[in-house]
């Protein structure tokens, strides 16, 4: 009979010891999501209020939502019903309305706000240095699982960092071409700038950045006529 009270208040232990510093570890990740989030976006408020469930967004994602913010999602979505059935086979509590969940949750908001063809370079830089900041931080946000909390943050990373080169590219080209299209509008305005001449009644009508711009300065009204 005393053994069985010694093992039984042995086990009591060891779980009221596992309870302790799972308590523990959670206060450690929430004062460290909040902290991050607040450093990168000005406030915690929105993490604080995100979804204490995970939700599911796909298949039904909008079809004009970028692909790297669709495989963001999906990737998150993966984790969050292998995390569910994990927990249910002990109990849904131990990560209802924890941070992990709340920066996932916040994260699926923001991703649904990118629209395909249409990034905010500084928007997304920003959020891919957030995101990185979780993977600096593995003594905190712990994971023994092939599919864990930082895997998946990694491969948000993975996605973003494509989406950043994305859109930087695009922004390159865009400004190329319209360095190419200002060029091609100077080269038309100094060959137009001699025949407006014959028409115009004085040099002066001339805005002077337009007589700047002719190479060689205005022609005489003699070499006009």
């Amino acid at each position: 009979m005393t053994g069985v009270i010694e093992f039984a208040a042995a086990a009591a232990a060891v779980a009221a010891y596992a309870q302790t510093a799972t308590s523990e570890r959670h206060q450690r990740e929430e004062r460290a999501g909040l902290e991050l989030y607040a450093k990168y976006f000005g406030g915690a408020d929105p993490l604080e209020q995100a979804a204490g469930q995970a939700t599911a967004l796909a298949p039904g994602l909008p079809a004009e939502l970028q692909a790297q913010a669709a495989a963001c999602i999906q990737a998150i979505e993966a984790y969050q019903q292998r995390r569910r059935r994990r927990f249910l086979l002990f109990s849904s509590s131990d990560f209802a309305g924890d941070i992990r969940t709340r920066v996932l949750e916040e994260m699926k908001q923001w991703l649904l706000t990118l629209p395909d063809g249409c990034v905010d370079v500084a928007a997304v830089s920003t959020r891919l240095e957030y995101s990185l900041q979780f993977l600096l931080r593995p003594s905190i946000f712990l994971s023994t699982n092939d599919q864990s909390f930082l895997g998946t943050m990694a491969q948000v990373c993975t996605q973003l960092e494509s989406l950043l080169r994305q859109a930087v590219a695009s922004q390159r080209t865009s400004a190329d071409r319209l360095c190419q299209i200002l060029g091609h509008g100077r080269e038309l305005a100094a060959a137009a700038l001699p025949l407006l001449l014959v028409t115009l009644p004085s040099e002066a009508a001339v805005p002077a950045r337009a007589r700047a711009a002719l190479p060689g300065g205005l022609p005489g009204a003699a070499a006009l006529r």
